[in-house]
């Protein structure tokens, strides 16, 4: 239940931010201090569109996309300053990491003019056994559907647009992808820099999606 109000809670942020000016305008620290990065599992909350336009969260289409993700970022070390990657938090941490990455990217994404964000427990206790002093979040979310669920939809719009003789079709999204990326620094407890990417009608899963994306977030920062 809280990973579904996060999601609706960064998914309404983002169209407000869109719908104003980016909220990724205030104080960063420049890339070119940031000379090595922990890397953590990202969290995910991908869901997949059953028949009857039923979305249900899916745990294994997560997986997917954290493998993916995680990828791309290993293949893109020459150009990000990847220090260490941790693929895998343990099992008995899993619950708190997820929580407390959860609250950080709402808490990034409603602030308002300043960088400060105190470093939950957990992730501190990460950042100091790895002797980090940045640490690199990200949150993937989205949806993808069954296939052969589009075409149903899709005619399910024609029929509403004859019925109300045109006055009222509403258009089926096919797919969402949303990254967030949010970099912190343990020293001074600020958001080093933090991005967010939101394509409609691109697959979550297809990794060109999540290069183009990875792009998007980082171009003008890291390179």
């Amino acid at each position: 239940m809280k990973k579904l109000l996060i999601y609706w809670i960064l998914f309404f942020c983002s169209f407000g931010a869109i719908a104003q000016k980016s909220k990724n305008s205030l104080p960063i620290i420049p890339a070119d201090q940031i000379n090595q990065l922990l890397v953590l599992e990202p969290v995910t909350y991908i869901s997949l569109i059953n028949k009857g336009n039923q979305s249900e969260p899916s745990d294994s289409i997560g997986q997917i996309s954290k493998a993916l993700w995680m990828d791309l970022v290993a293949a893109n070390q020459g150009r990000i300053p990847i220090g260490k990657m941790i693929a895998d938090i343990s099992d008995h941490e899993k619950a708190f990491y997820k929580s407390e990455v959860e609250d950080l990217f709402v808490k990034a994404d409603n602030r308002k003019t300043s960088p400060n964000l105190k470093i939950p427990p957990l992730l501190y206790q990460i950042m100091e056994e790895n002797n980090s002093r940045y640490v690199m979040l990200s949150y993937l979310s989205g949806f993808t559907r069954r296939k052969g669920n589009m075409g149903g939809q899709v005619a399910k719009s024609i029929g509403i647009g004859i019925l109300t003789m045109g006055m009222y079709a509403p258009v089926p999204v096919k797919a969402y992808s949303n990254i967030y990326v949010l970099i912190l620094d343990k020293e001074t407890s600020q958001i080093a820099y933090y991005k967010k990417s939101l394509l409609a009608e691109k697959e979550p899963l297809e990794q060109k999606v999540l290069s183009k994306q990875f792009n998007q977030i980082f171009k003008g920062y890291f390179f």
